[in-house]
């Protein structure tokens, strides 16, 4: 989560097609049920949150929003946990 306002919270997610992070807003309905937190408040940048969204006037409103702790206060990094995969080559690859 990026950002988180009365009315709008804006997270960022990664777009597969640009190959990078961009910034999304979601508008939140009047009666946005949060799950996990008692309110907007207990939302800090830097957690995960789950957004359940409909679509109005081309704009995403938000009708429930589930947070969880962020992946990196928990100790998490890249770069301890991810490997890239080799790429795969018929030729030299043993069975």
């Amino acid at each position: 989560m990026s950002k988180v306002s009365s009315d709008q919270i804006v997270v960022s997610k990664y777009d597969h097609e640009a190959e990078e992070y961009r910034e999304v807003a979601y508008i939140l309905a009047p009666k946005v049920e949060l799950k996990s937190i008692d309110s907007l408040k207990d939302i800090a940048v830097g957690n995960y949150v789950e957004i359940v969204y409909v679509v109005k006037g081309g704009k995403k409103i938000a009708t429930a929003i589930t947070v969880e702790e962020s992946f990196y206060e928990e100790g998490y990094t890249p770069s301890e946990t991810y490997e890239e995969e080799p790429e795969y080559s018929p030729e030299g690859t043993e069975y």
